[in-house]
């Protein structure tokens, strides 16, 4: 049994006097096998006409004449293999934006669990590229183009905004006029009807050819380097289904070959994941489309340094590295959230086996400085209640937050006085406040002090 279209080119390869490879007639169909039959019977000279002829026998023979008419010889779109010396010639290198990272003409991803950092580690790779500075491995990018394509799909832009503004005045980011063009979802102020209802915003569906259109416009307008879709994921919504996701990266993957882009989408991974659980490809959203379409994956995942049992968001560094490359297998790297000054947070990166002496580092200087703001607090605790006499736990814990003391501080540094300080009432009772010791034993052996307002009477 031979395909429909396979079997239009043999009959019009035979028709025409072309080698034809089959003549078994058993693989054909009908009526594909009369007309097969009939003109295989004929001299080469007149077989076009009684290709003719058999067209007004019967209704079905006709369809088959005008499928033979309207087929180019020239260029058969039936068949789509070719010899691979063709094909080699054909097929350019890869060619990289970032070499073993983020090839050209292709699809890079980078995947984690919601609120890691992967928007802020693109947005870092984006300003790397703005001003031609070294990549995180310290190699230099093979910059081809001033222009970046940015699509803010989950309407976040005024964060990036205030993160841009905070680089700009570390001279991380240009003033000015950048090269990148913004394309998003429907501007929330105006009103779009679907159907009976009424709102106020749309998400971009990279499977609307309307919203295709769209893209491919300003692409082909602005003639970008990079495109990057921060993030892929709110085009599926919920949807973990393979043939909701194959459309609009079908798309995607062709439009970035056939502009020779460096794509990069943001996505995350399956919501029942944790921040404990360790990344795994096959837990991507909508794994099995994304794994096939993208040429490089990189995820970014907690690394606990700090605490083994769970992970510390404000101080835990993070680690990108890949979980697929088709080019190359690059290194993992370390990546570190740092206080940007005068306010923000910028990114500093490092080998990955140097986050642990990095991190050992850090509890080292931590040591120190709690050490030191212990000697502080003590000195603090004994001036203010030598000045303001018993004062309640709850008074000297708000008075010390206002200096930057814990609540934990405040407590140990009460420990660190041992008998030097005392309780009114006792520990844990109604009204309880603590003083000084000296002055609490001078109150109860009936020694009493007098302040500059104070009388000389003793009281009844």
């Amino acid at each position: 049994m031979l395909p429909e279209s396979l079997q239009v080119r043999l009959l019009t390869d035979l028709t025409y006097g072309k080698p034809v490879q089959s003549h078994d007639l058993r693989k054909f169909n009908e009526p594909y096998r009369t007309a097969f039959h009939v003109l295989s019977l004929a001299p080469v000279d007149q077989r076009i006409d009684l290709l003719f002829e058999l067209g007004n026998w019967h209704d079905e023979i006709k369809a088959v004449v005008q499928q033979v008419q309207g087929l180019n010889y020239e260029k058969d779109l039936s068949f789509f293999d070719e010899e691979w010396s063709e094909a080699q010639a054909v097929e350019p290198p890869i060619e990289w934006l970032w070499t073993g990272w983020l090839p050209r003409r292709h699809v890079s991803l980078i995947v984690s669990y919601a609120g890691i950092g992967k928007s802020f580690i693109v947005l870092d790779w984006l300003s790397r590229w703005l001003l031609n500075r070294p990549m995180p491995d310290r190699q230099s990018l093979n910059r081809q183009g001033e222009t970046a394509i940015f699509c803010d799909d989950e309407d976040f832009f005024q964060a990036y905004a205030e993160r841009t503004r905070d680089w700009q005045e570390a001279g991380l980011w240009p003033r000015g006029e950048t090269g990148i063009y913004l394309h998003r979802r429907l501007h929330k102020s105006k009103e779009y009807r679907l159907g009976n209802q009424t709102t106020k915003w749309q998400l971009i569906d990279f499977a609307d050819p309307q919203e295709q259109d769209r893209l491919i416009s300003l692409v082909y307008r602005r003639r970008p380097e990079l495109l990057i879709i921060d993030s892929i994921s709110s085009t599926f919504a919920d949807t973990t289904f393979d043939k909701d996701v194959r459309e609009p990266l079908g798309f995607i993957t062709a439009l970035t070959d056939e502009y020779n882009l460096c794509t990069i989408l943001v996505h995350h991974y399956n919501k029942q994941q944790s921040l404990e659980s360790r990344p795994d490809i096959n837990n991507v959203k909508g794994a099995g489309a994304f794994t096939n379409f993208s040429r490089s994956i990189f995820t970014l995942h907690y690394e606990k340094v700090f605490d083994p049992s769970q992970v510390d968001r404000k101080r835990d560094p993070r680690i990108l590295s890949p979980i697929k490359n088709n080019f190359a297998q690059p290194d993992p790297i370390g990546v570190w959230f740092r206080p940007l000054h005068p306010h923000g947070v910028m990114i500093e990166y490092c080998p990955v086996e140097q986050i642990y002496v990095m991190a050992a580092e850090i509890r080292g200087e931590e040591a120190v400085k709690q050490e030191t703001l212990q000697e502080e607090c003590v000195d603090w605790l004994l001036s203010y209640l030598e000045e303001n006499g018993a004062t309640s736990r709850k008074e000297l814990i708000q008075h010390g937050k206002e200096l930057g003391y814990l609540p934990f501080t405040v407590d140990q540094a009460r420990r660190a006085l041992g008998d030097l300080i005392g309780d009114t009432k006792g520990k844990r009772k109604m009204g309880n406040k603590w003083d000084l010791a000296e002055r609490l034993n001078r109150q109860e052996s009936g020694v009493w002090e007098f302040g500059p307002d104070s009388t000389s009477e003793e009281p009844n």
